[in-house]
């Protein structure tokens, strides 16, 4: 593989990771030899807080290296699902504050309700 080749397939991998994060990452990736002899795709930060970075796995060779970032990129949840799960999140949430500061039921159930209805549909989608 040349070097063209190596410069495509990076960013054919970065605008896989833009298409599924629906954004541009903080941080874009880059193919690493390691220490351990192995190549890696890593590096790509996808907020500015640097807490999660989206890295493929140590490979042989740098093109096995882009096709396992493709496959890592591949299997990370749409941004619909990641909005969902936030969401499911954020009530959870507020069901445990609400408990915690004891709020009372009639503020609560329908927020219960809501996470019943979230959890079947997570279930059913499986």
């Amino acid at each position: 593989m040349d070097n063209q080749a190596l410069k495509d397939g990076l960013l054919e991998a970065h605008n896989a990771l833009v298409e599924k994060l629906g954004k541009q990452p903080y941080l874009a990736f880059s193919l690493d030899l390691e220490t351990n002899g192995r190549w890696c795709v890593k590096g790509a930060y996808p907020n500015s807080d640097m807490r999660e970075r989206l890295a493929g796995p140590y490979c042989d060779t740098p093109e096995e290296a882009l096709v396992g970032v493709m496959e890592t990129i591949r299997k990370l949840p749409s941004e619909a699902e990641r909005n969902l799960r936030t969401f499911q999140k954020k009530v959870a949430e507020a069901i445990d504050f609400g408990n915690q500061h004891g709020i009372e039921a009639q503020w609560l159930n329908p927020l219960v309700e809501t996470a019943r209805a979230l959890a079947s549909n997570a279930l059913e989608a499986r």
